[in-house]
């Protein structure tokens, strides 16, 4: 089926804001959430002087404790909202709406969050995109809710008909298939059981995909997305990817990553898209310091950066390589400034800049 007129928006392109969710008690924070408080409020802040910062809060309390730390953090309050919409966690990447390009102007699509396989609760996450259309309607952006689960860290585009995600995700048995229960009726549904091409054509109905970027990489270690594609490879501009690479050989991650990038060589030369390949070196493992979980090896990558209006803040974890990796990344986009951002506290729940974040795009001229 040919594509669609929509095109996903690449994340790069003008935006109008940044959506993200305050830690809280109620989540799986409690265990560390001072520290994590306090990364919150250094992203916050260097987002706050390129644009606007939507941030939900959990209740009042953490309402005046977010905006407390905010000032301490010298963020511009200004261009900040704390609206209070309950969540049961706050990784808004993967239950955060998808932009879409349209004929009629910007959609948003909301697609079902299960709780990356049900591992979670989802009840809370799952509506809160409704929520926030529904607190800010606008007769310039429509809304759309698909009955699909697709997290916003799965994919990547490059906003011109391309997209790379992983099979290890998108195929996996607690997603889409028909041993999955349907979220909304708890009901079997044997229309969701998918496949490449099923998931190809969906994709180009929703997001105007014309090619799929298909890997079979396993999850770094640590990592309980199953996989998703922004701790492995993304987009830097339309013609560009970079991506995760291991040169150490004692390192488990050695040969799952050469293999990744044989794949995205192989799949490249054989589609001759016009993509060229930066690789970015891989953290020097980084350990849990929770009580709940001490020594277990977590999930950094330098991949999970989070672009912004004239900006691209990069995680960064108190290792050797963070220098490297601000060095390319900032020869990859000269055009911006890059801002490095301590996240040893974030991946201490399996998790980086980017998986917190989610870009709220402009609307079209």
């Amino acid at each position: 089926m040919p594509a669609s007129d929509n095109r996903l928006k690449a994340e790069w392109e003008p935006q109008q804001a940044t959506l993200l969710c305050w830690p809280h008690a109620q989540s799986d924070w409690l265990a560390n959430l001072p520290a994590v408080e306090s990364t919150y409020g250094d992203i916050i802040a260097q987002i706050s002087r390129f644009q606007k910062v939507i941030c939900l809060c959990q209740d009042a309390q953490t309402r005046s404790k977010a905006r407390l730390i905010l000032e301490q953090k010298s963020a511009i309050i200004d261009n900040i909202e704390l609206p209070i919409i309950a969540s049961n966690d706050t990784w808004c990447r993967d239950y955060g709406p998808l932009s879409v390009a349209t004929r009629a102007g910007l959609t948003l699509l909301d697609f079902e969050f299960n709780g990356w396989g049900e591992k979670y609760a989802f009840d809370l996450d799952r509506q809160i995109t409704a929520s926030l259309f529904q607190s800010r309607q606008s007769h310039s952006i429509q809304y759309q809710a698909i009955p699909y689960v697709l997290e916003g860290g799965s994919i990547d585009s490059n906003g011109d008909g391309a997209l790379i995600t992983t099979s290890t995700c998108l195929l996996n048995q607690n997603r889409n298939t028909n041993n999955n229960t349907n979220t909304n009726n708890n009901t079997k549904d044997p229309a969701k059981n998918t496949t490449k091409e099923q998931i190809e054509d969906r994709f180009s109905q929703w997001f105007g995909t014309r090619h799929i970027l298909w890997l079979d990489t396993p999850a770094l270690e640590g990592d309980d997305t199953d996989a998703h594609i922004d701790t492995l490879a993304r987009f830097t501009r339309s013609n560009h990817l970079v991506y995760q690479q291991c040169n150490n050989p004692k390192d488990p991650h050695y040969k799952i990553l050469r293999d990744m990038e044989m794949q995205l060589k192989q799949q490249i030369s054989a589609s001759q898209l016009p993509l060229s390949l930066t690789p970015l070196p891989l953290p020097s493992p980084c350990y849990s310091r929770l009580d709940q979980a001490p020594g277990q090896r977590l999930p950094a990558s330098y991949v999970n950066f989070l672009f912004i209006n004239g900006a691209l803040l990069v995680p960064v974890y108190g290792v050797p390589e963070d220098a490297l990796a601000l060095s390319v990344l900032q020869q990859t986009c000269p055009e911006r400034e890059i801002i490095p951002i301590n996240c040893q506290s974030l991946i201490e729940q399996y998790g980086s800049l980017h998986c917190i974040t989610m870009q709220l795009h402009a609307l079209p001229h």
